[in-house]
């Protein structure tokens, strides 16, 4: 396929320039802070020029220079919001001028406005995301000059949560840079056939909208711009013209309006209980210590709400507290039971009705199976949260609910990929919306296309409102063939291209129905036992788990489950190779992934062999890290074994290979890896 040129070069010299470095809250004077060395020339030149008010030559820079002068305008504001000078104060004015005249818009004044009104909560949050963001983009750098689509893959979730939370910190300029990467990620240039030039398509629009907000036409900006332009005209992306369902090509198209649009005013409800209703979310279920919590020190201490930032939970006693947003303070008091915590909160929708479960611990806390003191204190206490907030209605007469498990104050957006404690290192769970239709026992994953009763329908939410547009469109069909293990409560998949706003739980039917199209394991869940006792791990798709491509009125078999194995990770150190607790995770029979494992974690035995020969040594032990001084060290530390230094013995300066192996873990059963060598 033909293209344009695809948004690259400003991802090269991001690195080559550098970010402009975040200043902390405890920076040093201006003076001090770290530029890198092309913005630091810059900077030279332009004071050189603004000694002699040779304001012409400032603006000379600013063309031939453009990048750099972007990163110094960021790195003056930044400093000069923390510790105000009338030096700081000269040069940035000197900038805008000079800005004003070569590109002839208001960056700059954008920049220092932003910068200026940042409160300290705000600026930390933004620290660490653009932190969160040069780490990544370096990786990106490194993984596609290595060719390694699998750590390009890995990164993708990273980009997408990283630009989504630059957003509601209200940086434009690296919400677009993030946004940049994401669609990289995607695109024909990195991913090759398997694309997905929609989403690369609306990632791009992202970039062209926050580069507009701040009047920044830059190299990003242009070849976003540009890129978005030839993939709209391929019939990629939103403002593509979309065609007839299943007229889309290979990957299959959108659904055709059928009928009016049905506007209805749903209404809130707060949930009481966390497993009221089963959905597919890790928090549903009375198992508490597992769950999201919220550390809040002495009173008069408070923490954002992660998922919602416009509003914050502040400790005003040893159990009491106060959801405080958009000026509105409601009260709640957790006693060691689950608690119904209704807020009034500021969304895009306005000031709206929220909530969410909330529990504090007790002194005869079980996390992992080990007793622990969770006990509120003067000192400290943790807030252990649950997605309870929902609005109900009727589409069509058929009762309909939809549950903002998010916990975003918005319902049917998209998922959100969190870092929990238990994942393994660059793995990302999600948490999406999910929908109850006709009082149904069990909820589905929240998806833009949605079967109510005999229609499809195209749905969206705006505030408590939800609009339904009746479609025809073709379908197949989706059967899970989950072989050994125990049965899945959910298998999530999620469509690509037009679909990728789609998302399908297999357990749901024998058959699941399904808009013609491709589909990838997006997340599912796996749980045994009741109450406290529960078991339960998240599902994830691995590096190679397959696409599964539905044509009309045809059905496509879906293989998960065993026979089960390990993925994991060692260090050569010579004589010994050390095999890392945290990386270990067991893998099913089309390469998913079952991650965060709750009361089953793995006890696992680890053998090695010199490459090609047929017996292993004696498997060893990994040891658990479950005690309770180790926990209260580390909570994550309970859910992987230790670390285990291995002596190569036999194979030592030779190509080895390891293995890895569980008699009968309590989920899984017998769990056994192939033979992991060095020439994997």
């Amino acid at each position: 396929m033909k293209q344009a040129l695809l948004p690259g070069a400003a991802l090269a010299l991001a690195l080559l320039f550098g970010s402009p470095t975040p200043q902390a809250a405890t920076a040093a004077p201006a003076a001090s802070a770290v530029v890198f060395d092309s913005t630091e020339e810059f900077l030279k030149k332009m004071r050189q020029a603004l000694e002699i008010g040779a304001h012409d030559e400032i603006a000379k820079l600013v063309r031939s220079q453009t990048d750099e002068a972007v990163a110094a305008a960021i790195h003056l504001c930044d400093a000069n919001s923390l510790n105000p000078s009338e030096r700081l104060e000269t040069e940035i004015d000197a900038l805008r001028i000079a800005w004003s005249t070569a590109k002839k818009t208001r960056f700059v004044e954008e920049v220092y406005e932003y910068y200026s009104l940042l409160d300290m909560a705000t600026r930390k949050d933004r620290i660490t995301l653009v932190n969160r963001y040069n780490g990544a983009l370096t990786k990106l750098i490194n993984a596609e000059a290595a060719g390694d689509m699998d750590k390009i893959k890995g990164l993708a979730a990273d980009f997408l949560d990283i630009a989504r939370n630059i957003e509601v910190v209200g940086d434009h300029y690296y919400a677009g840079q993030a946004w940049l990467c994401y669609g990289r990620t995607q695109d024909e240039q990195l991913r090759g056939d398997d694309a997905n030039l929609d989403i690369a398509a609306e990632s791009y629009a992202k970039v062209v909208e926050h580069r507009e907000a701040i009047e920044l036409n830059d190299r990003s900006a242009e070849e976003s711009r540009a890129r978005l332009q030839t993939l709209t005209a391929q019939g990629y992306g939103p403002e593509a013209d979309q065609g007839e369902a299943g007229d889309g090509g290979a990957e299959g198209g959108p659904a055709k309006n059928a009928g009016e649009t049905l506007t209805i005013d749903f209404t809130f409800e707060l949930m009481q209980s966390p497993d009221e209703l089963l959905r597919p979310n890790w928090a549903c279920d009375v198992a508490y210590n597992s769950w999201s919590s919220l550390y809040l020190e002495d009173i008069g201490s408070s923490l954002v709400m992660p998922g919602l930032k416009t509003a914050k939970v502040v400790r005003t006693g040893i159990q009491d507290f106060e959801v405080v947003s958009g000026g509105v303070s409601s009260e709640a008091t957790m006693n060691g039971k689950f608690v119904p915590v209704l807020a009034s909160v500021e969304t895009p929708a306005g000031q709206l009705p929220w909530g969410f479960l909330g529990i504090t611990g007790t002194k005869e806390d079980y996390y992992q199976g080990v007793e622990v003191n969770r006990e509120a204190t003067a000192e400290g206490t943790t807030v252990f949260v649950s997605p309870a907030a929902s609005i109900r209605g009727e589409i069509a007469g058929t009762p309909v609910a939809i549950f903002d498990d998010t916990m975003s104050g918005a319902y049917g957006d998209e998922p959100m990929s969190w870092a929990h404690v238990g994942m393994t290192p660059e793995n990302y769970q999600w948490d999406l919306d999910s929908i109850q239709i006709d009082n149904a026992k069990k909820a589905l994953p929240w998806s833009r296309l949605q079967k109510i009763g005999d229609q499809w329908y195209d749905l969206k939410v705006v505030g408590h409102q939800v609009q339904a547009t009746p479609v025809n469109l073709k379908t197949g069909k989706l059967k899970l063939k989950f072989s050994k293990g125990p049965k899945p409560t959910y298998v999530i998949v999620r469509g690509t291209d037009k679909l990728f706003e789609c998302y399908f739980d297999l357990t749901s039917e024998k058959e699941v129905e399904v808009p013609v199209g491709r589909y990838e394991l997006f997340t599912g869940f796996l749980a045994e036992g009741k109450r406290t006792s529960v078991k339960k791990v998240v599902m994830l798709p691995g590096a190679d788990t397959p696409k599964w491509k539905v044509d009309a009125d045809k059905t496509v078999e879906v293989p998960l489950g065993g026979p089960f194995g390990f993925d994991f990770s060692w260090e050569d150190q010579g004589d010994t190779v050390k095999v890392l607790g945290a990386t270990v995770c067991v893998t099913g029979i089309s390469d998913e992934r079952y991650e965060r494992p709750w009361n089953a974690r793995p006890y696992t035995m680890v053998s090695i062999r010199k490459a090609g020969t047929k017996k292993g040594t004696k498997p060893e032990k990994m040891k658990s890290n479950l005690d309770v001084n180790t926990l209260y060290s580390d909570w994550g530390l309970g859910w992987h074994p230790q670390d285990l230094v291995l002596p190569k013995g036999k194979a030592a300066g030779e190509e080895y290979e390891l293995q890895m192996t569980e008699k009968k873990n309590a989920l899984f059963g017998k769990v056994e890896s192939k033979w992991h060598g060095t020439a994997d």
